[in-house]
């Protein structure tokens, strides 16, 4: 199924990295963060994991402070736009971010505020 033109999304590199980023999803959980989608390891052969949308996560949860390489979104609340900038710029890691947002103009300004490879 990964290969299939139809699939839009691919397994897991490895063995171990899915179980990594099932032991970091389901630490996110016991730590209170609540799975608006996925949250699990999919049925079958292969190493894929359900992509997945976190919220409630807690800020020093390792979903949001280390590198999950999974289809593994955690969604936090911040009260004003510098501090979400602060934050994502506040990582050891910055290989990619993204915003997203209706206004263009805002979410553009924001991008240029990341300190990532690709925003």
């Amino acid at each position: 199924p990964g290969l299939a033109p139809e699939t839009r999304l691919g397994p897991v590199n490895n063995a171990p990295q899915l179980a990594r980023v099932e032991r970091i999803t389901e630490q996110a959980l016991a730590d209170g963060a609540r799975a608006a989608s996925g949250g699990h390891r999919l049925d079958g052969p292969g190493y894929y994991f359900a992509p997945t949308i976190l919220t409630d996560v807690p800020p020093d949860s390792p979903v949001v402070t280390e590198e999950q390489f999974g289809p593994v979104l955690p969604v936090l609340a911040y009260r004003s736009l510098d501090e979400a900038v602060d934050a994502a710029n506040g990582t050891g890691f910055g290989l990619g971010g993204s915003v997203w947002g209706t206004d263009l103009d805002r979410a553009e300004a924001v991008a240029d505020r990341l300190e990532c490879g690709t925003a």
